[in-house]
């Protein structure tokens, strides 16, 4: 069942779903190695990064877990106010424009980090097309930034959200393997997006066969549940609101796609399990549930 919380009026109805999920997240076995490390999410104020922050934050207050959490934001004034509901002084804001050279090249955060999470990217169908150049250049600029940071703090895992896009067009219906690419089309401009993800995937493991940093990417399908934005514009959430106020669902295409979701609580129960110590040093996986 599709699990869609109106983020205007129902504010106590998010907290309790949230709760819940973080509830069962953080009865997983192995939080424990987390107590006293440091993570730096990317795009905290998207739905991901913003949903892990907020995890922390409740893994701190009913474990005492002490998670050092910090969270690149490019504006410091809306992520305050994204998270006013929460401890936001748990929170180490840093500002970061992975479009500005300058700003890339003095990046730093002082101390030791053991784990980061680059979940920024850009995410509407819109914005990809009408700034290809900087949706590409963002995705490869940031994710060298953070494979640098990477490297520089020995941290022991770096996990980069690549996406089902990065396949393609594989040609066929059934599932696919994860060494299974199929063919971008360079004259579509949408392009931008999956080949960003695809050289991003590629820097991860030049970056581990070049200097051992420990990488693992992720391939998300379209990622819903508690948390999503009453405005949010992708499908899913068009059909919701609908259902909430008792209107036709419409389509604007035949309903002919195939689209695969994941339930953002799966994610993070998996991201962390990509967090605890494992053999492998560098692992591409792909994630995607139908429904």
């Amino acid at each position: 069942m599709l699990k869609f919380i109106h983020l205007k009026a129902g504010e106590k109805m998010i907290h309790e779903s949230l709760k819940k999920d973080f509830s069962e997240i953080a009865d997983m076995e192995g939080m424990e190695q987390f107590r006293d490390k440091t993570f730096l999410i990317t795009g905290s104020t998207g739905l991901i990064g913003s949903l892990l922050i907020k995890f922390f934050i409740y893994l701190n207050r009913t474990q005492n877990l002490g998670i050092k959490i910090y969270g690149t934001v490019r504006n410091l004034d809306k992520a305050k106010s994204y998270f006013a509901e929460y401890d936001c002084d748990s929170i180490n804001f840093v500002l970061i424009d992975f479009l500005d050279d300058k700003k890339i090249e003095t990046f730093e955060i002082k101390g030791d980090i053991d784990y980061i999470i680059h979940t920024a990217a850009v995410t509407t169908s819109q914005q990809m097309v009408k700034t290809p150049v900087e949706t590409l250049l963002g995705a490869i600029q940031g994710t060298k930034c953070m494979l640098k940071l990477a490297k520089e703090k020995r941290v022991k895992k770096i996990i980069y959200l690549s996406s089902m896009e990065a396949y393609g067009i594989v040609g066929k219906s059934e599932k696919v393997k994860e060494n299974e690419l199929g063919y971008l089309d360079l004259d579509n401009i949408r392009s931008c997006y999956p080949e960003g993800k695809r050289a991003c995937e590629c820097l991860c493991k030049g970056y581990h066969a070049e200097y051992g940093v420990p990488t693992i990417q992720i391939r998300l399908a379209q990622t819903f549940g508690a948390g999503i934005h009453y405005e949010e514009n992708r499908v899913f959430a068009q059909f919701a609101r609908s259902a909430m106020k008792k209107s036709p669902i419409v389509l604007h295409t035949a309903g002919k796609s195939e689209i695969m979701y994941i339930h953002q609580m799966l994610f993070k129960q998996f991201c962390f399990f990509c967090c605890m110590e494992l053999r492998e040093k560098h692992i591409t996986l792909q994630m995607k549930t139908t429904i």
